[in-house]
């Protein structure tokens, strides 16, 4: 009769929404096993492959390879640690981010499971690498100069893509909760990436704008080289040690 009708409708919509959570599971455990190997594997040959670099150059000066008339100035060049590869450094801070926010969109029972695992792991990572990205760029890389704060600005523009994916998982959840349409919920999710990222680069712009004038304020002012030398009483001619020598 019908209360038996109603109770395999139920069970079917419950085996269902089991058949759902179990293919979120899956996929949950596959991206946890992609990440670690993807992102640990790469950074971790790189941290203990580099002191290599260092021996290989030793070898290649002691040996004679690149010939027996290399001067002092070639074997330093060949003995110099790399530059500072901030753009790379900085790209990999948003990207692994974003990747750690990721496992928030899947659905997974409460306890033990691999997308939190996957969150956890990640966001710990980040700090690990940020951390041992200040020691190599302070302790174990060559100076490097930036004539314009372009980069730095582009960056802080870029952090609107993992604050927006916070957002939007936020959405996904709420559409969840509230059993919107696929439509509705897709339509959703992209209109609060974007008020999300608009309202980021407006304060964001607003900063900026506060710290120009906060630097403007407090900058020295520009003098003529006869004035600063009236004031400072040093210059090339006093300083350098070879010019006063020869004096």
């Amino acid at each position: 009769g019908q209360p038996e009708e109603g109770i395999l409708v139920a069970a079917g919509a419950t085996l269902t929404r089991s058949e759902e959570l179990a293919k979120e599971a899956l996929l949950a455990d596959a991206v946890l096993r992609m990440f670690i190997t993807g992102n640990f594997a790469s950074y971790l040959f790189f941290f203990f492959s580099y002191p290599l670099t260092l021996w290989q150059a030793a070898f290649v000066i002691r040996t004679g390879l690149l010939g027996s008339s290399m001067s002092s100035r070639e074997c330093e060049r060949l003995l110099e640690p790399m530059e500072i590869l901030l753009p790379w450094d900085y790209a990999s801070h948003i990207q692994l981010t974003c990747c750690a926010f990721f496992p928030l969109f899947l659905v997974e029972p409460p306890g033990f499971c691999a997308s939190r695992v996957l969150c956890a792991v990640l966001l710990i990572w980040c700090g690990v690498m940020y951390c041992a990205q200040r020691i190599i760029h302070l302790r174990a890389s060559k100076v490097t100069n930036f004539s314009t704060s372009r980069l730095d600005t582009s960056v802080l523009v870029g952090w609107a893509l993992p604050i927006g994916q916070l957002a939007v998982t936020s959405a996904s959840w709420l559409a969840r909760a509230l059993k919107f349409e696929l439509m509705i919920s897709i339509l959703l999710c992209c209109l609060t990436f974007v008020v999300s990222c608009g309202l980021y680069w407006v304060l964001l712009h607003q900063a900026l704008k506060h710290q120009k004038s906060v630097t403007y304020l407090y900058a020295t002012k520009s003098e003529p080289y006869q004035a600063a030398l009236a004031r400072l009483r040093y210059s090339y001619f006093n300083t350098n040690p070879v010019h006063v020598l020869r004096a």
